[in-house]
């Protein structure tokens, strides 16, 4: 049924469940005490104590609870985790539907939904989830939809074509709710596709909801297709689920063809038949008289409308009434048992006094105690965070004051040295020859202060607001050739080969901006250590379904000591290039994190005048 027909559904039975199922317990009751009486057997025990639950969940919900408690305990004995999870979700369904207590019903389906989960038994698991779902949806909390594909996916494992067609039902239902009418399509269309294979009757009924949701979405067409397909098969149906179900399906099928003498003749044929027996059910011809009405006023005929509006009425006002009689005999029964227990219980009205004054006493103590530790709590819990943050504010104070010391210092050199360049040049006294080659060595000190203040900027921007990467598949060599590219002047300008040796055909999933600040500072870091004559090398390999880019150079190397310094921005120093170069230290802080922030890692090794090789693993592209 769509959501709307489920809760319309459910409003009724919760108003007419005395009327709808008291012949039927007081049949089936009997028998099943007489038969838990001889069974000998655990599983029998906590099947038929679990049966009687249900037939006494319309009757008395005290009986239901006691009866579904004993299953429970029959279960736990013999170590069933089966029947224990079924105990558990038919004790949520009875406080969530029956006596409306939805924390009990949550606290028993979180316990079943634990012992479901370690016994693999997917079958509860999605009944748990139909009723978190609806939990869900009447709090207006939590994600009902995920809770729904939960349910589905349990369902889906667990082989029961039943559960698996109502986890689609339900799915449906909750995209109907939020008017996500295209998804409750599919749904529904699924749930059918399954119900028409095993249960005829089931797929029926739902497909007069699903035609229904059809003309919902202005397909009226694809509706009356349904409706068609539906009357073409009304024959057939087994009718397993009563003859008045069958009769009311077909009345809607019919109106909705606008038969409207056929849907009539149905309509009138089950309220006949209610009549004739001895004691008509009247929620049968509550729903009668509705589709009654419903079909006069849409024939148009409102003489008989008004007339079967004022006999629906009557029958609603008689079970209201009827149900009321029931609840004040219910009364009057508790009353009479709270008079016999007056007696006794004004025998022990002063012990229960004297017991609830204590009680008060020691809650007090409790609280004053429970205040006292929590603010003890608290206060201890506040000291360490002002000592946490003050030590996070005293190394953060201490790397800014370092990286304005490096500003200050690194950047005074080259500033000062285009200064007296330009002065030079203003007054004409450097020749051609001088001037091309303090052109050149300029070129390269602006380039250092360029990059210098780029890694200044991305750190203080990575620092203040977070990176962000754009996560995509790159071909990663136009990106390393580009980067090499911009570099080798410097490379030719002190004699050191760049090498590439990765494959066009390389990609990495990265964020290829970050990819290209990363080779930049990696490239110009091994340029500014690495001697005349040196080589730089880029290779590629895979590895436990990772990418790595390795960049190693035959330089100046590392100490072991300056290796666990290298990514710390409170105790990097800026290190003097082989000719002279400066920087701020923060390159390779900068790059690591904008790798661990494309979800790869950085790896450093070598050895004091041998070297340096630098490792980046990356997820693969598919």
């Amino acid at each position: 049924m769509c959501f709307s027909a489920i809760r319309n559904l459910l409003c009724l039975v919760s108003v007419f469940w005395t009327t709808c199922f008291f012949a039927h317990a007081q049949t089936n009751i009997p028998a099943l005490k007489k038969q838990l009486a001889i069974v000998k057997t655990d599983s029998s025990r906590s099947r038929l104590l679990l049966k009687l639950g249900i037939e006494y969940e319309q009757l008395n919900s005290d009986s239901c609870l006691y009866f579904l408690d004993q299953s429970l305990q029959v279960a736990q004995h013999s170590r069933d985790t089966f029947a224990v999870v079924r105990a558990m979700f038919r004790m949520a369904y009875t406080f969530l539907y029956i006596t409306r207590d939805e924390s009990n019903a949550l606290k028993w389906l979180n316990r079943g939904v634990a012992i479901a989960k370690k016994a693999d038994d997917n079958l509860h698991l999605s009944k748990c989830y139909h009723l978190l779902t609806a939990i869900s949806i009447h709090q207006n909390t939590g994600n009902a939809l995920e809770l729904a594909h939960r349910a589905l996916n349990y369902a889906t494992k667990s082989n029961d074509w039943g559960v698996v067609a109502e986890s689609y039902g339900f799915i449906g239902d909750v995209n109907m709710r939020t008017q996500n009418y295209k998804e409750a399509e599919k749904y529904f269309r699924q749930s059918m596709l399954i119900y028409e294979k095993h249960d005829l009757d089931s797929w029926f009924t739902h497909g007069i909801d699903y035609a229904d949701l059809l003309q919902k979405m202005g397909k009226n067409a694809q509706a009356m297709a349904v409706y068609r397909k539906l009357a073409m098969v009304e024959h057939k149906l087994p009718r397993a689920k009563g003859a008045w179900i069958y009769l009311n399906d077909a009345a809607r099928v019919e109106t909705m063809l606008r038969n409207y003498t056929e849907a009539e003749r149905l309509l009138l044929s089950g309220v006949e038949a209610e009549h004739k027996k001895s004691k008509p059910d009247s929620l049968h011809l509550y729903y009668f008289y509705q589709n009654l009405t419903n079909l006069y006023v849409e024939q148009g005929t409102f003489k008989k409308a008004y007339e079967g509006e004022i006999k629906f009425n009557e029958i609603k006002l008689w079970l209201q009434q009827k149900r009321q009689i029931g609840d004040s005999k219910l009364q009057m029964t508790q009353l009479k048992a709270s008079l016999d227990l007056e007696k006794k219980e004004n025998q022990i009205a002063f012990l229960a006094e004297q017991k609830r004054k204590q009680q008060i006493l020691l809650i007090g103590a409790v609280v004053v105690a429970g205040l006292l530790v929590g603010f003890l709590v608290i206060l201890q819990r506040n000291k360490k965070r002002i000592e946490r943050q003050k030590t996070e504010l005293t190394v953060l104070n201490h790397t800014k004051d370092k990286l304005f010391a490096i500003l200050s210092h690194d950047l005074r050199s080259p500033v000062a040295g285009l200064k007296n360049y330009l002065m030079l040049i203003q007054w004409g006294a450097l020749s051609q020859a001088e001037f091309a080659d303090s052109a050149q060595t300029l070129a390269v000190q602006l380039n250092n202060v360029h990059t210098m203040l780029d890694n200044v900027l991305n750190w203080s921007v990575s620092q203040m607001r977070g990176i962000h990467p754009n996560m995509e598949k790159v071909n990663i060599l136009p990106i390393i050739e580009d980067e090499i590219e911009v570099m080798l002047p410097i490379g030719e300008a002190k004699n050191i080969q760049i090498i590439n040796k990765i494959n066009a055909e390389v990609r990495l999933l990265t964020d290829k901006n970050h990819l290209a600040v990363i080779v930049r500072n990696l490239l110009q870091n091994a340029l500014k250590f690495s001697s005349p004559g040196s080589k730089i090398t880029f290779t590629y390999f895979e590895k436990d379904k990772h990418s790595h880019i390795v960049v190693q150079d035959t330089g100046v190397g590392m100490t072991p000591e300056q290796l666990t310094q290298l990514f710390n921005p409170s105790k990097t120093t800026s290190k003097i290039g082989t000719a002279r170069e400066k920087g701020t230290g923060l390159g390779l802080v900068l790059v690591k994190e904008l790798v661990e922030a494309n979800q790869g890692t950085i790896q450093v090794t070598g050895e004091l005048s041998k070297g340096t090789a630098v490792t980046l693993r990356f997820k693969a592209a598919a």
